[in-house]
């Protein structure tokens, strides 16, 4: 009898490893999933930003101030350098 149970433990230890391995592999695999998942999810992002951004008008150019004139007063003030 000793044997049997001895048998069976021996069972029940490789079915625990066994299972807990595939509860390892099974992570392993969901995780990878969840990665790839991300990765096509920042692609499409990507995708339709572009093609969002390409069909905007031309980005404006920034306007500067026009130059002061100087007055003949201003410039009879000044000193010669």
């Amino acid at each position: 009898m000793s044997t049997s149970r001895g048998l069976e433990a021996e069972v029940q230890r490789r079915e625990q490893d066994f299972f807990c391995s595939l509860g390892e592999i099974a992570h392993l695999v969901f995780c990878e999933l969840l990665d790839l998942e991300v990765g096509i999810r920042k692609k499409i992002e990507h995708d339709v930003v572009m093609k969002a951004s390409s069909g905007l008008p031309k980005k404006l150019a920034l306007l500067q101030a026009p130059a002061r004139k100087e007055t003949a007063s201003s410039s009879a003030t000044r000193t010669p350098s």
